[in-house]
């Protein structure tokens, strides 16, 4: 196989970041030589969509393999070549790591000194997760004269909370006098980020009141869980109280931040298919942002692509691959930087489902990636319009530009790959100016898999 056409532009984060990749395709095109080899990787592993489950890699594959990739870093060649198909490669995402399918590394004990008092056990994080499905709550018998009870009060008013704002969390719990009460907040990849023992502000009959006050974590925005815990005092977990909690960004609280906007929550995924991220940034550690695709109820991690940028604020997006042996089901897009469990750390999430890429009765859909909304063309010149799509008739979508008074200003047709993604360039007639119309579609109207999508833009 020929290494895919780079088409789009290289990633533009704040203050003009672009990365630009050392080697170059057969088609002339500049790329990182591990591209190469994780895309031949890919190929072998798996096949395009409709073409069965692909081939296993033997280990003299994988041998041959790496020493193609050093080849590639010392000698610069044009290309790398095998059989089968490979995604188009989009410069969003130059340095792409292995996709793994075990689970998120835990912080557990590594929660700051505060969180937990001196002496106390390492925090259960597997029963705490047990716990948040509440079809799974761990629960014990015959403990003292009641079973232990435990919930949280003021759970609809902590429905969305701001990351780093002091937060109070108070409820009920019937417990032996022997057992205390925690709050925890896990993130959906399992990680725990706050866990601290709560007051027992009044006691009487059988039923305590509790409340704790403390920081929201600034790592970690998106969807989480807030639990709070009946534990023993060698902290096993005996009852948990689970309810999901939206982390929101205040600015004025961090300099630090990475948000996501796209794909919004409930946003389905097709296995195979590109993905399309985008957000906001500020400061980003490490010189990494890396995008992830978890699945299996965001436990594992489906996939993992990282891109160099620069320090800086703004708007940052790229491209993610779902791969086809994704589970379906419940699952997470991610957005990081930094080291887990360091002060510059962020991440955040957004709940997806994964669906089956080769679900022929799903819905035609279609996503404008550029230009942005509100972007300003030039008359008398072309400018280029990309996206991703899904069950695509014929794999075939046209773009049309209008001005408001409904006047076709051009036309184009293109194909859309295997992997979703598609991008033409549009001319401009010379001597317009005003607001117009970019609409994507894809099939007739009227027609099973008609799709249409639509943004403004202005014309100079």
């Amino acid at each position: 196989m020929g290494i895919a056409r780079v088409a789009s532009p290289p990633i533009a984060a704040a203050g003009g970041a672009v990365l630009t990749p050392a080697y170059r395709d057969r088609f002339g095109q500049k790329m990182h030589p591990a591209i190469a080899l994780t895309a031949v990787r890919r190929s072998l592993r798996r096949s395009p969509r409709g073409h069965g489950h692909g081939e296993t890699v033997s280990t003299m594959t994988i041998q041959t393999l790496a020493r193609l990739f050093w080849l590639c870093l010392a000698f610069g060649l044009a290309a790398c070549t095998s059989s089968g198909a490979v995604p188009t490669l989009i410069p969003t995402v130059q340095v792409p790591l292995p996709a793994t399918n075990t689970p998120l590394p835990r912080l557990g004990a590594g929660l700051p000194a505060t969180s937990t008092p001196q002496g106390t056990p390492a925090a259960p994080v597997d029963a705490l997760i047990a716990g948040a499905n509440p079809a799974a709550t761990p629960v014990a018998a015959g403990i003292g004269s009641t079973s232990p009870i435990v919930s949280i009060a003021n759970a609809a008013r902590l429905a969305q909370t701001v990351a780093g704002s002091d937060v109070t969390v108070s409820g009920l719990a019937q417990r032996d006098p022997s057992h205390r009460v925690w709050v925890s907040i896990l993130s959906l990849d399992q990680r725990l980020l706050l866990d601290v023992p709560a007051t027992i502000t009044s006691s009487g009959g059988r039923t305590d009141t509790w409340e704790v006050t403390f920081r929201a974590p600034l790592s970690t925005l998106g969807r989480a869980s807030l639990l709070a815990s009946v534990r023993t005092a060698d902290n096993q977990v005996l009852m948990v109280d689970p309810h999901p909690v939206e982390l929101v960004l205040d600015a004025t609280l961090t300099d630090r931040y990475i948000t996501l906007t796209e794909p919004g929550s409930g946003f389905t995924a097709y296995t195979g298919y590109y993905v399309y991220l985008t957000g906001q940034m500020s400061r980003p550690a490490g010189g990494l942002i890396t995008m992830l695709v978890l699945d299996e109820a965001c436990r594992a991690v489906a996939s993992r692509q990282s891109f160099g940028i620069r320090s800086g604020s703004g708007r940052w997006f790229g491209y993610i691959l779902v791969p086809r042996d994704a589970a379906p089901g419940p699952g997470c897009v991610v957005a990081t930087f930094g080291e887990p469990g360091d002060d510059v750390w962020r991440q955040t999430f957004v709940p997806i489902t994964i669906g089956d890429g080769d679900d022929r009765d799903a819905p035609t859909t279609l996503h404008i990636i550029e230009p942005a909304a509100d972007a300003t063309a030039r008359a008398g010149h072309s400018f280029l319009v990309s996206g991703l799509a899904y069950n695509v008739p014929g794999q075939t979508i046209e773009v049309n530009v209008s001005l408001d008074s409904g006047l076709s200003l051009a036309q184009s047709q293109g194909a859309v790959d295997d992997f979703g993604y598609w991008e033409l360039d549009v001319s401009l007639p010379p001597g317009i100016a005003g607001s117009a119309a970019v609409t994507i579609r894809a099939g007739s109207p009227g027609d099973d898999g008609y799709a249409e999508a639509r943004l403004l833009l202005t014309i100079e």
